[in-house]
């Protein structure tokens, strides 16, 4: 059973297979994680040694989020606790401010 076919049937994935959806990279490169393509990567608040990140996938026409804390220094493992989530595509228009010289 693929990672993705493993997600649909609610089962849970191990930290490396979320990995594997998360970064695209595998340690061991023993898991075929299936069809799916990265769409997004929201990059949010920073700790002192880690950033929260949330990577988007795009299988099928269903969207997955996985969050995951990527460390931030050469002793700081990257962490992926939480499992993938359904999410759905929206789009929002902004107004921001900015000032040009004259």
């Amino acid at each position: 059973m693929t990672i993705i076919e493993k997600m649909y049937a609610g089962e849970e994935l191990s930290e490396e297979e979320l990995r594997i959806l998360a970064t695209g990279f595998s340690c061991f490169c023993n898991v075929e994680p299936g069809e799916y393509e990265e769409v997004g990567l929201l990059e949010k608040e920073f700790g002192r040694w880690t950033q929260q990140v949330t990577t988007v996938i795009k299988t099928g026409n269903d969207f997955w989020a996985i969050d995951w804390d990527r460390g931030l220094t050469e002793h700081q493992e990257n962490e992926f606790y939480n499992q993938p989530y359904r999410v759905e595509r929206k789009e929002r228009m902004e107004k921001v401010v900015y000032y040009e010289a004259i």
